[in-house]
């Protein structure tokens, strides 16, 4: 699920809305510009600042506190965003009245890099199957899916060409993290086909299936 850049981390650090305040910004400034040490910037409206409690300038992750070759002095996290939009080593914060594109934007990502919804298979429990009063034989799957903020609302798998059943959701640990899905296969000797697929929890919009 988006390679290496999605992790599920507490992080410590101050709020940026509540640090606003401390900047004594003048009514001219519309943005803020973060520059890190290595020459990356990212441009951020104040209102999407202001409306983000969550959005941070971190110093610990997991209750360890970050060291100089990841992330000091500062990272600056945002929530339900892919891994390339915060920023390691911030170096500096900068008021502005406009917008600049930011490293990023520059680079051909998105300006928001909102997490789109995405569901896979992890598991297929080969050695877990089991026997059913009916006499058939299921083997247990798993997986996970993921919408950032907005959550997963339904999971569905399928064989081959065959319908969509619905999987069973476990509730996530919390707002943003993922949510895991299992499903009991009806097992059938060949080679198949295995497909999965979620619904956000504020519509039914669902990820791209991608079989495994």
């Amino acid at each position: 699920m988006a390679g290496d850049l999605t992790s599920t981390t507490r992080w410590t650090g101050v709020s940026r809305p509540r640090l606003l305040p401390d900047l004594h910004l003048t009514p001219a400034a519309t943005h803020l510009t973060i520059r890190s040490a290595d020459g990356c910037s990212e441009s951020r409206a104040l209102a999407v600042i202001r409306s983000a409690p969550r959005g941070m300038l971190t110093y610990a992750w997991d209750g360890v506190p970050r060291h100089g070759d990841h992330d000091l002095p500062r990272r600056s996290d945002i929530p339900a965003r892919y891994g390339m939009k915060p920023l390691t080593w911030i170096a500096a914060i900068e008021a502005m009245a406009h917008a600049e594109p930011g490293d990023g934007v520059t680079r051909g990502w998105r300006q928001e890099a909102l997490m789109r919804a995405t569901s896979v298979i992890d598991t297929i429990a080969v050695d877990m199957r089991v026997m059913t009063a009916e006499q058939r034989t299921r083997m247990p799957l798993g997986g996970s899916a993921h919408a950032g903020a907005r959550g997963i609302s339904r999971g569905e798998g399928r064989v081959d060409d065959g319908p969509w059943q619905a999987a069973s959701l476990r509730t996530p640990l919390a707002e943003l993290t993922w949510s895991s899905w299992r499903d009991d296969w009806p097992f059938q000797r060949g080679a198949h086909t295995l497909t999965v697929r979620g619904d956000e929890g504020h519509g039914p919009r669902s990820s791209p299936p991608g079989p495994r």
